[in-house]
């Protein structure tokens, strides 16, 4: 079963969650496009990806030899890719449900667990706008990444 049940409050009455997740989908790739692996990051909103540092992250996960290593090239995925990949529109992507049968790395930023104050805490995926994200606790998140493959 790709999905499972997972406690998910939909409602719109929530108040804002004080911690709101951005998810982008990544594309790292060699020089003539024989080599392709496509991950994806979560960051509190107000955070920004430091490219060097996540491609040294991806260098290491994933011990890619020296002479594709040399050669490759992090990117963002293109609007299309991202929105095949994952089934959702651009500007509400989250981290987990995607729409590829392909189990896609996820990568969450260690500031989101330190601005997490319990497991049951509740976080915003998606748009980030009332109405039209995704509200659930941290662990439930966590939970659900893991049909995929989720590093913290």
């Amino acid at each position: 079963m790709l999905f499972r049940s997972y406690s998910v409050i939909l409602d719109e009455s929530i108040p804002p969650c004080s911690i709101q997740i951005k998810t982008l989908i990544w594309r790292v790739n060699d020089e003539d496009g024989s080599f392709q692996h496509i991950f994806a990051t979560a960051t509190r909103m107000t955070d920004y990806v430091d490219e060097k540092r996540l491609m040294g992250i991806i260098s290491s996960k994933y011990s890619f030899n020296v002479e594709i290593k040399n050669k490759l090239k992090l990117s963002l995925a293109e609007k299309e890719v991202a929105e095949q990949i994952t089934g959702l529109k651009s500007g509400s992507i989250s981290p987990i449900f995607y729409a590829t049968q392909e189990k896609i790395d996820i990568f969450f930023d260690r500031n989101i667990l330190d601005d997490t104050q319990s497991l049951t805490q509740f976080v915003s995926v998606g748009s980030g706008m009332p109405g039209h994200s995704l509200h659930l606790s941290w662990e439930t998140l966590l939970r659900a990444a893991q049909i995929g493959r989720a590093h913290v």
